[in-house]
Order: C-alpha cells, then structure tokens, then sequence
C-alpha cells in the first residue's frame, strides 16, 4: 500500500516598511498559515476496509505464488489490477482493497491538486492584497508624513506664537505692575492731597464763617452808618434849606427894605414868601441872586445898588 506525502507550502508575503505604519499593518493584514488549511478528511469506510484488510493478511497465510498459472497476472507491485481465475476469497478480497485503495489515492490526488489550485489562488490573492496593502501603506505613510511635516510646522507656528504670546503677556504683567504700583502711589498721593485739602477747605470754611460774621456786622455797621449818614445828611439838608429860606429871606427883606428907603428907587411891591418860593425852585445860585430879582422885579439894579443889597444882605445873614 502506497504512503500519502503532505505537502508544506510557505508564503512569502513582500516586505512591508516598518515605521508609523507597523501597527497599522498589524491591524490590517491577517496572518495566513497553511496549517489552518485542512486536509481532505480520508473516507471513513476505506480506513475500515483498511483494517479489516489488515486483519485478513495477518490470518490468510502467505500466498505460494509458484504454482501461480501464467493466466494470472499481476499489472503492479503496487496492485493496480489483479486478474486470476482463481476464485480465492483472499484475492478476491485483496482486489477489491486495492481497487478501494487506489480509488483513494485518486481521490487524495485530486483534492491535493484541488488543495494546490485553492493554495495557489490564495497566494495570488494574499500577494495582491499585499501589493495592494502595500500601495495604500505608502499613501498612507506619505499622507502620514505630509501631515507630521504639516504638524512640526503648526507646532513651530504654535511655539512662536506662544512665545510671543508669552513675551507680550510679560510685557503686559509688567506694565499692569507699574501701573498698580504708579496707581497705589497716585491713591497716596491723592488720600494726603485730600487730607491736605480738606484741612484746607475746614480752615477755608473757618475764615469764610469768620469772614461772614465779619461780613454780616461790617454790613450791619455799614447801614447802621448809612442810616447815621443819610439822617445826618436829611438833618445838614433841612439846615441847608432852611439856611437857604433864611438866606433868599433876609436878601429879599433886604431888598424891599432898601427900595422902601431909597427914594430914586422904582415903587415896587412883591411878595418875600412867593418870591421865596420861586428861587428855592429855580435853584438860584448866590451870584445870580440880583440879576434875577432884577428879572422878577422888571427894573436894573445899579452896580451902586447893587453892592448896597449885596452889603445889606451879607449884614442880614
């Protein structure tokens, strides 16, 4: 009986770079082994014929093949075909195993051929999905680089900005620092200058109450001394007045009393109240007296008159 060899067959994937896509390999590829591929599974009822057949060898004694007739013949060592006249159960038997058996080698030929071809296919497959996985793994790594390149610039980018952010956010904490410091130092300034001025303002305040006070009694003083000085001024122009009735009075008595005593002079008669009240309206000045009791008395006063009215009357007064 004839031994079936089992075949190995290795596949040999292409190399894949390794890198940042190693894992991603690892992910996407599936491992395909041989191993898993299983063997046709031999016909239950041929291993049963095997052994049985086993069995009948071990009890049938050794066949004497010299008395074997040239009729007989055998094809193969292998027992490809038995032809014998012999009607032996042992033969019979053993033909019929060896037809099993070789139906069973054919049978194994053809699904290791089936197993060959499926083997075959499934390299190609796997070479292609390789090539295939390979191609998309280098888009992928180049995708993947372009984007680190793409990334090193952004943080570059990102790194200046922050520096820059972080130089302007120092200059600033710097300039807010001055600030509170000139702020606190202007807040103490401002608290003394208030307190200083407030001081100020109470003195002020002070000085305006006194100077009110002040005010109010100088005012008082003041009408108190304007009441004095407009009474003292009713009471000299009552006197004036009256200085001035008396005045044009006695000029005008005068007056009449010399027209009365000089003979050359005109008769004229007037009254000294209605004339009186007349000069007092008109506002008869001194030296224009005589020219206007001249005017009134409708006659010229002689200068030599005149100076005796004049004489007459400053003797009055």
């Amino acid at each position: 009986m004839g031994k079936k060899k089992n075949k190995n067959r290795g596949i040999t994937s292409p190399e894949v770079e390794t890198g940042p896509t190693t894992e991603v390999l690892n992910q996407e590829e599936e491992e395909v082994s041989l191993d898993n591929v299983k063997s046709p599974e031999p016909i239950e009822d041929s291993k049963e014929v095997i052994v049985e057949a086993t069995k009948i060898e071990e009890e049938v004694p050794a066949l004497d093949t010299t008395n074997i007739p040239d009729e007989v013949v055998v094809a193969s060592n292998d027992f490809t075909s038995v032809t014998s006249p012999q009607t032996d159960p042992s033969s019979i038997l053993l033909a019929k195993l060896q037809d099993l058996h070789d139906e069973d080698i054919r049978k194994a030929q053809e699904r290791e051929a089936q197993l060959e071809e499926l083997v075959h296919t499934l390299e190609r497959q796997l070479n292609e999905q390789a090539q295939q996985t390979k191609r998309s793994n280098e888009i992928h790594l180049a995708n993947l680089k372009e984007v680190e390149t793409n990334n090193k610039l952004n943080i570059e980018n990102l790194t200046r900005e922050l520096d820059l952010l972080t130089s302007k956010n120092q200059k600033v904490t710097n300039q807010l620092a001055i600030e509170t410091e000139s702020k606190k130092l202007l807040q103490e300034e401002l608290k003394s200058s208030q307190e200083k001025n407030l001081s100020e303002v109470q003195a002020l305040r002070a000085q305006v109450t006194e100077s009110h006070n002040e005010s109010t009694r100088l005012k008082q003083t003041l009408l108190d001394v304007e009441t004095r000085s407009q009474e003292a001024l009713t009471k000299v122009m009552t006197e004036r007045d009256d200085l001035i009735r008396k005045f044009y009075h006695h000029a005008f008595l005068a007056v009449k009393l010399n027209m009365e005593l000089d003979k050359s002079s005109p008769s004229v008669n007037f009254d000294i109240n209605d004339m009186l009240e007349q000069a007092i309206t008109e506002n008869v000045q001194e030296g224009d007296l005589n020219e206007w009791i001249g005017r009134k008395l409708n006659f010229r006063v002689t200068p030599m008159q005149q100076q005796i009215y004049v004489n007459n009357t400053e003797t009055v007064v």
